[in-house]
């Protein structure tokens, strides 16, 4: 199992790749407006690197979002959800 703080570091380094994604910057972008080399950005949103936790005020910044949105599960989309279709009121996929 896991170490808490693997599964810390790899949940903040995807939300950060989705958010670097979903705002159009590359990882050279992303990297120097935190200040880190290309492929330092890559190992850490990788979860190959551990983010220093005083790297995160650096991140919400460049990304425009609250700190704790880099620790969050990401929200679902409207529409997602566990259930089975059948439960949701649509016919089951053909």
């Amino acid at each position: 199992m896991p170490r808490k703080t693997q599964v810390i570091t790899r949940k903040v380094a995807a939300n950060i790749q989705r958010l670097r994604k979903d705002r159009g910057l590359t990882l050279h972008e992303l990297g120097r407006r935190v200040g880190v080399a290309e492929a330092t950005e890559s190992y850490r949103e990788r979860g190959q690197r551990k983010i220093p936790i005083d790297d995160l005020s650096l991140y919400a910044r460049a990304l425009s979002v609250p700190i704790d949105e880099l620790m969050d599960e990401p929200a679902k989309k409207t529409g997602d959800t566990d259930e089975p279709e059948s439960r949701r009121g649509l016919p089951p996929a053909a």
